[in-house]
């Protein structure tokens, strides 16, 4: 391969905020480690040798030679602990970037031992016999570019960087009609992939308008924050310990959880579960449930 940027090696790349969809090498090293925004999707005022620890493209100490890919900025930033460094979460910033040269692949089945991670594809959004299973979670073996079309994030004959999230095989998928594709539905399958970035808000307020949805979140399971409902949860409860409470999640555990993002309805109904005591509301603006019933297998803890 050859390049036509010159190696260079900067602490940050907020310097190339305006190379959105290029992709160039930077020569990288030391172990010293500071400050990371970001996971998979790094806001490009991270230190970007600690980044690259952090991302796994790089050993501490080690001095190597890295592609990265600048991105627009994201509207949050997730908070992981990979590689022995722990990165940091916060709200906008004006581009990002992430380690890898942008591809765009048909279908995700290659990425399935990934799941947990988010990764940047460039995608032509297509309207065709592509076969598409799932909404909003859609199975690994789907193309790709419609399954884009299909959940929104792309239009037909747009081509355009987009981010994916890869997820660990579900129990089933649900078919429908979006966007004029249709997906299908599915049984049992390996491997999983969502539009959606993973995020890790405290409640789910904040996705009131995205009702009808199943997003996926990265949860840290506590037992101390109050809970309003069983089964179906007030979107003010507190979302790890609603995540216990509901038993996808052992208490202490980070992991990634999927919900359904649904009205408010009049009456919760409080109980006692898994250590939990939920209260019982009258009514709510919104309201929540999970996709999982029990302890989740194949997907990456952090």
């Amino acid at each position: 391969s050859f390049s036509f940027f010159q190696l260079i090696s900067p602490s940050t790349l907020d310097p190339y905020q305006a190379l959105v969809g290029r992709s160039f090498p930077v020569l990288l090293s030391g172990g010293y480690i500071v400050w990371v925004g970001g996971s998979d999707i790094y806001s490009t005022n991270s230190d970007l040798p600690s980044a690259s620890v952090h991302a796994g493209v790089r050993a501490k100490g080690q001095t190597a030679i890295v592609i990265v890919t600048i991105l627009a900025g994201q509207s949050s930033y997730l908070s992981t602990t990979l590689n022995g460094v722990s990165s940091s979460s916060f709200d906008a910033w004006g581009a990002s970037f992430c380690f890898g040269s942008l591809s765009s692949p048909t279908n995700l089945t290659s990425y399935r031992s990934q799941a947990g991670r988010m990764f940047a594809f460039l995608l032509h959004g297509v309207k065709s016999n592509a076969t598409v299973y799932g909404t909003d979670i859609y199975g690994d073996q789907s193309n790709l570019a419609a399954a884009a079309v299909h959940s929104g994030v792309l239009s037909v004959g747009q081509t355009q960087i987009i981010i994916v999230t890869i997820l660990a095989g579900q129990k089933s998928y649900v078919g429908s009609s979006r966007n004029n594709i249709t997906s299908l539905p599915l049984g049992g399958w390996n491997g999983s992939f969502s539009f959606f970035q993973l995020t890790s808000p405290p409640n789910l307020v904040d996705y009131r308008c995205q009702v009808g949805r199943a997003i996926p979140f990265l949860v840290t399971a506590v037992v101390w924050n109050s809970v309003w409902g069983t089964g179906i949860y007030t979107d003010d409860s507190d979302l790890g310990a609603a995540a216990v409470h509901n038993g996808v999640i052992l208490n202490g555990v980070t992991y990634i959880v999927i919900v359904n993002i649904l009205p408010g309805i009049s009456g919760y109904s409080g109980s006692t579960k898994n250590g939990i005591t939920s209260y019982s509301s009258p009514d709510s603006p919104g309201s929540y449930s999970f996709v999982n019933t029990s302890y989740p297998t194949g997907c990456a803890l952090y």
